[in-house]
Parts: structure tokens; sequence; C-alpha cells
């Protein structure tokens, strides 16, 4: 498990965390959104220890991350969005850094280099962004670590690598895992997710589970809107290519709510979410 309590954090006078808390169980795969500076990536490298928080308190499986201890960091995988590889080959980087993961699957890896068309023999450093991108994942992936923080893992990545991306991180999660996966690509990968957490204005303004959220919420066309209005009041309303649709808060819904919308709604109204 993963608890950040009462977190302050910044890169200058004033605080990027303000009072953040936010709590993370095995076995879930968390989206992880917000707008660009919200903090997604400054939060992933607090619970990997890679920065200290100035007040708080953050456990990671007990241990304090920023004592980054090896009990700690072999049962942690964090890909960044900004990375770099070695002059090295795929199989010299396997046997020079799989060591350090006691549950890495040399096996899964090379199906999974395999799938993603990675040119074993060719030094790393000179592989496109996206065979990098491929390479780096696919790597992390099979590491099974306990805690795996993946941010942005589409970016840059062709349609058919993300469909082999969402179908590798759905196959290899299990219930000693946490995945946290931060991204702007929220279509990408919001069929993965089974809870989201929203970090706006220094906090989690929304920590809920997708079933949740489409058990208590549903979208209307605008044809629909005067059959629900007074019964459920409009939350937020969106203009888009098909026309006008609202969000209404409506228990037993059993809606497919998209994401997105849903993203754009708290952050517009993050008070009716609370």
């Amino acid at each position: 498990m993963i608890e950040c309590k009462n977190l302050f954090f910044g890169y200058s006078k004033s605080y990027l965390f303000d009072d953040l808390s936010a709590k993370f169980e095995t076995g879930h795969i968390y989206g992880l959104l917000g707008k660009n500076g919200a903090g997604k990536t400054t939060l992933l490298k607090c619970i990997t220890g890679l920065l200290h928080i100035q007040k708080g308190e953050i456990k990671v499986n007990e241990f304090n991350p920023q004592i980054r201890t090896e009990k700690l960091l072999k049962d942690i995988f964090f890909f960044p969005e900004n990375f770099y590889l070695p002059s090295v080959n795929a199989y010299d980087y396997l046997n020079l850094y799989s060591c350090f993961y006691p549950n890495f699957d040399k096996e899964y890896f090379l199906n999974t280099c395999n799938e993603f068309e990675i040119p074993m023999e060719k030094s790393l450093y000179t592989l496109s962004f996206g065979q990098k991108k491929k390479f780096i994942l696919a790597f992390g992936l099979s590491t099974f670590s306990k805690i795996i923080l993946l941010d942005e893992p589409t970016n840059g990545l062709d349609i058919p690598s993300k469909v082999i991306v969402r179908k590798k991180i759905a196959q290899s999660l299990n219930d000693n895992q946490i995945f946290i996966i931060s991204t702007h690509q929220v279509r990408d990968l919001s069929q993965l997710f089974d809870s989201v957490l929203i970090l706006h204005n220094g906090k989690i303004i929304l920590n809920s589970t997708i079933d949740c959220i489409n058990q208590n919420f549903s979208v209307v066309r605008e044809d629909q809107i005067s059959a629900f209005s007074d019964k459920y009041p409009i939350i937020y309303n969106e203009e888009t290519a098909v026309g006008n649709i609202s969000l209404i808060k409506k228990e037993n819904s059993n809606s497919q709510i998209d994401l997105e919308f849903f993203f754009n709604a708290v952050i517009s109204n993050p008070e009716k979410f609370s």
C-alpha cells in the first residue's frame, strides 16, 4: 500500500502540494489525472523518493521512500516521461539491470520485446523514441515489481503499440501490485483504470473507482435534458461535435462515463464532487 498524508511540496516559496493526501491499494490500476503543471510527475517522484517532501508523510509498503533502501527499491519500477538509454543492446541491458529486480521474468521480457518488434541487437541509444519507450515498458512490466509507476506511457507510440501496451498492462497486474499511470492521453488508457485520482490546485480533489463513477453519474444528450433536469440537476455541460451533453448525478445509473469528459466536469466544478 502507498499512503500519502498531508503532503506539502514546492519548488519555490509557494507550495505545489498543499496538504495533499491519497491512498493506493494493491490490486488496482490507478489513473492519475491533472492539468499541465498540476504535479502528477512530482507526486510520482515523491513516492519513489527522488524528491523529498517539505512536510507530511509518505509510506510505501511501510517504508519511507526518502530513505531509499534496497528493500524498497527492489519493489518499485518508475518509468519517467523523459529517460535515457545507454549505448548497449537489449541483451546487455537485460544482463546489467534485471538482477536488481528479484521477480524479473526474462521469458516475459523477451516475448514482449518480440511483440513490440524491438531490434534486440541494435544499440538502444540509436533506436527511435517510440522504440526506446516500448523497450523500457517491456523491461518495466517484466520486473513484476509490487509498485509500477508509469508517466505518460503511451505518448509517442503508434496505434498498434498502444494496443499491445494496454494488453500487457492488463495481463501483468496481480493482486500484490499497484499500478499508477499518469497521463494526458486519457482515451488511450481509460479502459485500463479501475480507479482514478484527479490532482488539482495542490490537492487530490477526487479519488474514486470507475465503478462508483459509473453508478453515481450519467450523461444525457441535449434532447434528453428536459426529462432529467427537474429531478437530477445538471452538474456540467459541454458542447461537442455531436451536440450538447450534460453530466447529472443519478444513483444506480449503470452508465459508461467518458473519463475525459468527466475530468473536465470535475476540474470545472470541484466543489460538486467533494
